[in-house]
């Protein structure tokens, strides 16, 4: 088999550690409200790579069941789903398969002028995997699905072999982490973030406008309420955003299993 009909997929977890709370109070007074945030969020990101070396862009799951409006520098370096757990479900690995990897097999064997090429789809035994139906993807798509053997993966799999050790990966984050510092603390940045705090100049009214406190206030039970704010979009049943845009499952690939 060629090395580019090849191709393994499997997650990996972002995760920033345990969540913190925070008490907003009157001077002298009890508090008012407690609000409870991640330090980062639980971020899910399904890879794929092949045998030859490539990879195809990534899918970013989120915790969320609404979406908020990414940068678009994000839409071209990720695919966007979400759902509470912020963990790969059925529904959004069958959208992924359906709606984008099959669509990039198509579109590489078209290049390669060989439209009925079979694939090799290494795969985890993951519970999300049963969403897809082996012999729907073999027969209409070329796309053979290897199943792994349990607890194994640290062994057979390809994506877990091609990472780096904890103290390597430890160190490449650090890395990573002192190129986005030294492009975010500029002097523009480290002013603006002084004067939206309100400290300096001094402006006690910023804290006031901040989204954390604004948000909690539209909040509580008003009657002087007179529109909705603009909400992000729903993820639920799968969803995927693909290039800003949404794509839900369709039955292409049935639900009946491996």
């Amino acid at each position: 088999k060629k090395c580019y009909s090849s191709w393994n997929c499997d997650e990996t977890m972002l995760d920033g550690g345990k969540s913190r709370k925070k008490l907003v109070s009157e001077k002298d007074g009890s508090a008012e409200i407690a609000i409870e945030e991640p330090f980062m969020e639980h971020v899910t990101i399904l890879l794929f790579t092949s045998a030859a070396g490539e990879w195809i862009k990534p899918l970013a799951i989120f915790p969320l069941k609404t979406l908020p409006e990414f940068a678009p520098q994000v839409y071209e370096d990720f695919n966007i789903s979400g759902q509470e757990s912020g963990w790969i479900d059925g529904p959004i690995f069958k959208n992924y398969i359906q709606n984008f990897f099959v669509d990039y097999i198509a579109d590489m064997r078209s290049k390669s002028l060989q439209p009925n090429e079979p694939i090799l789809l290494i795969i985890d035994n993951h519970s999300s995997r049963d969403a897809l139906d082996a012999k729907i993807l073999w027969e209409v798509y070329r796309i053979l699905l290897l199943l792994i053997p349990s607890h194994s993966s640290h062994i057979t799999q390809p994506l877990d072999l091609s990472g780096e050790s904890k103290a390597e990966h430890r160190n490449r984050l650090l890395q990573i982490s002192g190129r986005v510092l030294s492009r975010v603390n500029n002097k523009d940045t480290i002013l603006t973030g002084w004067e939206r705090s309100g400290m300096w100049p001094y402006n006690p009214a910023n804290a006031f406008r901040s989204t954390a406190v604004v948000e909690r206030i539209e909040q509580l039970p008003s009657s002087t309420v007179t529109g909705k704010r603009k909400r992000g979009m729903k993820m639920n049943g799968g969803k995927v955003v693909y290039n800003g845009k949404i794509a839900v499952p369709t039955p292409t690939i049935d639900n009946e299993g491996l």
